[in-house]
């Protein structure tokens, strides 16, 4: 697909995650949003090579990169706390056989709040999320908030251009 495609597919999918209101739905349309334009901006072939790509990312490099430090530095959105919420919630857990374990140090780790929401997405798709356990449903609640804020600058920025 080439980039019209691909901006048209991520609004689509975000307009969709905006009327919902499970919030483990909405992060499931946000995951494509975000997911859809991380493999077209990166050019990598698999999840975790794209997710690599975008933790080494500078905003001059990176659409996605640009849209998370225009909402991380400001101070008048609720952004921010969530961060501080995924950051509390940290370290987040695989479920797979490795148990892979993901700490955020602060709202100022990029790279592991990328990771974290990865590890959220991973363990969420590959049923290590339940929907009775407060924790985890906390976990994809903040996941979903952040990628809203992240993925809604994306869009937002296509329309100043």
């Amino acid at each position: 697909m080439d980039e019209m495609q691909i901006r048209n597919l991520v609004k689509g999918w975000y307009q969709r995650a905006r009327r919902e209101r499970d919030m483990t739905s909405r992060f499931v349309f946000l995951w494509f949003c975000f997911n859809a334009w991380l493999a077209y901006e990166s050019g990598e072939d698999t999840d975790r090579q794209m997710i690599t790509w975008l933790a080494g990312s500078r905003a001059e490099g990176s659409q996605l990169r640009a849209s998370y430090d225009v909402a991380a530095a400001a101070t008048t959105s609720l952004f921010p706390g969530y961060l501080r919420t995924l950051v509390g919630l940290s370290p987040i857990i695989g479920t797979g056989r490795r148990q892979r374990e993901v700490r955020i140090t602060s709202p100022d780790d990029f790279p592991g709040i990328v990771d974290g929401i990865y590890q959220v997405r991973c363990n969420l798709f590959h049923g290590g999320k339940s929907p009775n356990d407060i924790r985890d449903q906390e976990l994809v609640k903040v996941c979903a908030l952040i990628l809203e804020k992240w993925v809604g600058n994306l869009v937002g920025g296509w329309r100043s251009r």
